[in-house]
C-alpha cells in the first residue's frame, strides 16, 4: 500500500482517478484540528474524510515552526 499526500485542491481529484488502485490510499497534507471554520492553507478533518482522505500528514516540515 502506498498513501500519497496532494494538496487539499486535488484531493478529489486523486482519490477519483485511484479508485481502480486498491495500492494507492489518500491522505490530508494539512488538516487543522477545529471540527469547522476558515483556516488558511489547512482544512478540517471532517472536510478532508468527506474528500475522501483515510490518512494525515502529522508534523509536515514546512508547518513546524523551530
Amino acid at each position: 500500500t502506498i498513501v500519497i499526500f496532494p494538496p487539499s485542491i486535488s484531493l478529489t481529484t486523486f482519490v477519483s482517478a485511484a479508485a481502480d488502485r486498491p495500492d494507492l490510499r489518500a491522505g490530508a497534507q494539512d488538516v487543522y484540528w477545529e471540527r469547522e471554520g476558515a483556516f488558511t492553507g489547512a482544512i478540517s478533518a471532517t472536510m478532508a474524510r468527506e474528500a475522501g482522505a483515510e490518512f494525515s500528514l502529522a508534523g509536515h516540515s514546512e508547518r513546524r515552526h523551530v
